[in-house]
Formats: C-alpha cells, structure tokens, sequence
C-alpha cells in the first residue's frame, strides 16, 4: 500500500510540474492567438511562481513587451526590464526588447548608458543589443539636425 501511496505521490509531483512548464506555453500561445489579456494574465502568474528562473525570465520580458506594444507604456516596460534582467539567467532577449524600448523612448545618450553593460555582455550570442547602442547614435544624430 504504501509503495502505492508513493507512486501516486510521485505522479501527482510530476503532473504539477508539467502543469508549470504548462503554463508558459499556454500564455505564449494565447499572445501568439492575439488573446492578450489571457496571455498577461498567464504570463503574471509564471512570473510569480514558476519555480524555473528561465520561465519568471521569459515571462517579465514578455509582460514588458505588451506594456510597451499593447499599452503603450514604456515606463512600466523599462521599469520590468530593469528590475528583471539581474537575475534573469537568459538576459540578452530580454536585453534586446529594452534596447529598442530605450531607443524610442529615452535620449540616446541615457540609452547608451544603461545598454553598456548589457550590449557586451550579450555580444557574442545577442548582437543585436550593440547595434541598439549604435542605433542611439543615428537617434541622435538625427534629433540634432
């Protein structure tokens, strides 16, 4: 009997950790069908309680990009980014959406200041962050003529 009462504890474990991994794939999935609330909603939820920093990463980056896309508000999607990105395991995707939010919405100069640190530490497998910093350049340059 208890052998019994073991497995089922152990399927039991199992189907609420699928039911977490779930979860992210669900909200990307209801984004992807244009469902934004349902996907905010999800994606809220994993960042709260996804055991898995890779999913609470995933899931504040994408929460960012619907205040900024959706809302409309690059304060509250800078302020995501700014409080996530530290520990977040797989920072460049996420520092790539900060760069273009900073890019369109703060001046070039206070963009390159706060990419600095991420265009090199994401160089090698997320380039496109140093040319976000690049960008601010032609940003500027464009403001001044």
């Amino acid at each position: 009997m208890r052998i019994l009462a073991l497995v089922a504890a152990t399927w039991s474990c199992s189907l609420s950790v699928a039911a977490q991994s779930a979860t992210l794939a669900e909200a990307q999935a209801a984004y992807g069908l244009f469902d934004v609330n349902k996907a905010e909603s999800l994606y809220r939820e994993v960042a709260k309680t996804s055991s898995a920093r890779v999913d609470r990463g995933t899931a504040q980056r994408e929460l960012a990009r619907i205040a900024w896309l959706v809302d409309g508000d690059s304060r509250r999607a800078t302020s995501i980014l700014e409080r996530s990105l530290p520990d977040n395991p797989d920072p460049c995707p996420a520092a790539l959406l900060y760069a273009r939010i900073l890019n369109d919405s703060v001046s070039p100069t206070h963009a390159r200041m706060k990419l600095r640190p991420w265009s090199v530490l994401c160089l090698e497998t997320e380039p496109g962050v140093a040319l976000e910093v690049l960008r601010s350049y032609v940003v500027e340059a464009g403001q001044t003529t």
